[in-house]
């Protein structure tokens, strides 16, 4: 859904100064002036225009921009650092229909065409033109809509479009697309030649922009939001908060009662308190926070059947033991717009954590590694505390448990939700010796060079490192569990948080106590980070091991000289079968996607601080997967499948352990 360009307050990338304001002001200004001629139609294609120094998608770094002739002159006597944060400055202070600046700060380019559609729509229905534009008042019908095609007959929007006729099928599909997610604008009879459009009722520009805010698109970008939601660990935001956001003042006056009488009779996507906060009805069904009936846990089964597994033998050794390694999706996740092909049913975790707990009692891993386990924070729901209510289950089974959560750099939790890692141990055969906590936002911001570095590198991953004593052999083993950031697009930072895990295991564990690694790497076989981990080491050459020019020109940096590590680590699947799986994810459309990202590392040194993976677990065939089109599914409660292997301790203990 669209929403201008507004900030609540006036933030600076990466920490930096606001611009002197007694005689950068004017500058400021005519940046700004100057920035939407360079980007207009008129001049952004000309041989000397900016449309030269773009990339495919058309953003242009603002190191590139200070560096036309039009701003040289403008900004003559400043430093590279001081000029770009001007300009950042200048696109954060007005409001621009035509410039976009990159969430990181680094570029701008020209808004997509739907959206400078939709902004001189919005501008012609606006309050202030609407009143004077005669032209526009008779054109509206009796019920205030007015035909697109008459609007698009507009020389302004011929020129735009760029299209012979207004009424093809490319202007009107345009039109649709551009003007459906407006928070001003309503449609009738979309998509057709006469598909009209028309200002919302005043309540309607209410619910939408509330609905906006508290959409999932949003709240996926939205820290401050985030962080409101998770005070009390229910998702509620105080309304006067909301209204106070300069695009609701724009709205409506800060009349908190009226509002939320208009959300409780009109909006379908939120609901209200007596006391007068809001929060999104998609949050309460993700976080399990709804009630549940009987047949919730009904699917066609009269009880949750076990995993279709291949089966699994359990050693009769007193020196073997067995470690899971399983993402269970986060209940948070869990929802129908993800997963559309999956039984809505089958989402509920009630029956998920019944399918989770019936594999693990199967398999009875001594160690298990769990990720995406949601929890709450102190004082929240107890029906969303996930972590707690599957430690109640195991614990009837032997085990106890650690948790960690995932935190930003700012001590707050992703999406609005309490999401982390847990390990659990059977208790008949180990105990806890010690624990370490690892905080890659803290841990990478404390090495970063400079605030950017610090933001860029600043994604809330964390990761657990127990040391877990054999109570037959008094040996010791470290169990680390993490979950690696899913940033495909900038693989880079994956291959930075292993780096930071793969250091602290080295400060961390010595070389005499052999280590399991299990967790969600987001990773492909053959990825830098895997190679990181599997080899030892990454060149500095490595295409993921590079910084984004754009990034790099703000001052971004690696956190480390070299990608290396000390340990000697195995895949235990591809060490037992001489390849990973075929995939231990697998979903269907909107996200559709099969490979492997999950994996078990252990130390294979020859000393005491080694290991021999005897066995692991095989997986489901594709056409098991299938069957209900992927993952989740009624038999299936992840999208993600576990991985188990079995291991025992490699040569005699070292002397301290004897």
């Amino acid at each position: 859904m669209y929403s201008p360009h507004t900030s609540r307050k006036k933030v600076y990338p990466h920490g930096s100064r606001n611009p002197k304001r007694s005689n950068d002001d004017a500058m400021v200004r005519q940046l700004f002036a100057q920035l939407e001629i360079v980007f207009s139609d008129a001049h952004w294609s000309r041989p000397d225009g900016a449309q030269r120094v773009a990339d495919q998608k058309g953003w242009v770094p603002l190191i590139k921009v200070i560096q036309l002739p039009p701003f040289v002159e403008v900004l003559k006597g400043c430093d590279r650092q001081y000029a770009v944060q001007t300009v950042q400055h200048a696109l954060k202070a007005h409001t621009s229909s035509l410039i976009q600046l990159h969430r990181n700060g680094s570029c701008i380019r020209r808004f997509p065409l739907k959206h400078r559609v939709r902004s001189q729509v919005e501008f012609l229905f606006g309050d202030e033109n609407f009143a004077r534009d005669l032209e526009l008042q008779f054109m509206s019908s009796d019920d205030g809509f007015v035909k697109v095609v008459d609007l698009l007959s507009r020389p302004a929007f011929r020129a735009m479009l760029r299209v012979e006729a207004p009424t093809s099928e490319e202007a009107l599909e345009m039109a649709k697309s551009a003007l459906g997610d407006s928070v001003l604008l309503e449609l009738q009879k979309e998509g057709t030649a006469e598909m009209g459009v028309r200002r919302r009722s005043l309540e309607g520009r209410v619910v939408r922009q509330v609905e906006f805010y508290l959409s999932e698109e949003h709240l996926h970008h939205d820290g401050y939001l985030n962080e409101l939601m998770a005070e009390n660990g229910e998702g509620w935001i105080r309304l006067q908060d909301l209204l106070a956001f300069p695009r609701m003042k724009l709205i409506c006056l800060p009349q908190v009662e009226a509002v939320a009488r208009v959300l409780r009779e009109q909006s379908e996507g939120t609901e209200v308190s007596e006391d007068l906060q809001v929060r999104p009805k998609w949050w309460v069904l993700a976080m399990g926070l709804a009630e549940m009936t009987d047949s919730d846990t009904e699917v066609g089964h009269d009880a949750p059947p076990l995993s279709p597994m291949l089966p699994w033998y359990p050693s009769k050794s007193l020196s073997d033991f067995r470690v899971m390694s399983w993402n269970i999706l986060a209940q948070f996740l869990c929802r129908s717009e993800l997963y559309p092909y999956a039984n809505p049913q089958c989402l509920n975790w009630n029956y998920r954590m019944q399918l989770i707990v019936a594999e693990i009692a199967r398999t009875r891993p001594q160690i298990l590694c769990l990720q995406e386990m949601q929890s709450i924070l102190p004082g929240g729901p107890l029906k969303a505390d996930h972590y707690s209510q599957l430690r109640e289950e195991l614990a009837v089974l032997g085990y106890d448990a650690a948790y960690v959560r995932k935190t930003n750099a700012h001590g707050g939790n992703p999406g609005g939700a309490n999401l982390g890692n847990a390990i659990f141990w059977m208790q008949d055969t180990f105990k806890l010796v010690k624990q370490h906590d690892l905080n890659f936002s803290h841990l990478l911001g404390a090495r970063a060079q400079t605030d950017a570095s610090k933001w860029y590198f600043g994604s809330p991953q964390v990761a657990q490192i127990l040391f877990l004593e054999h109570l037959f052999l008094k040996r010791q083993v470290a169990v680390a569990n993490t979950h690696i950031s899913c940033a495909w697009e900038t693989p880079v930072k994956q291959l930075v948080q292993v780096q930071e895990l793969m250091h602290q295991i080295d400060e961390l564990i010595p070389n005499d106590v052999p280590l399991v690694l299990g967790g969600d790497m987001n990773s492909l076989v053959g990825s830098a980070a895997y190679r990181l981990i599997t080899e030892g080491e990454v060149s500095n050459e490595d295409p993921h091991a590079q910084i984004d020019v754009h990034d790099a020109d703000i001052g971004i940096k690696l956190p480390f000289e070299d990608f290396t590590h000390e340990r000697s680590l195995k895949s235990a699947y591809h060490d037992i079968l001489g390849g990973e799986p075929l995939f231990t994810n697998f979903t269907g459309e909107p996200k559709t996607f099969a490979g492997t990202l999950d994996y078990i590392f252990f130390s294979d040194d020859d000393g005491p601080g080694g290991l021999d993976a005897k066995c692991v677990m095989l997986f489901p065939s594709i056409e098991d997967c299938q069957k209900e089109v992927a993952l989740p599914n009624s038999v299936y409660p992840s999208d993600h499948l576990p991985l188990t292997a079995c291991f025992t301790f490699k040569g005699p203990p070292p002397p301290a352990a004897k």
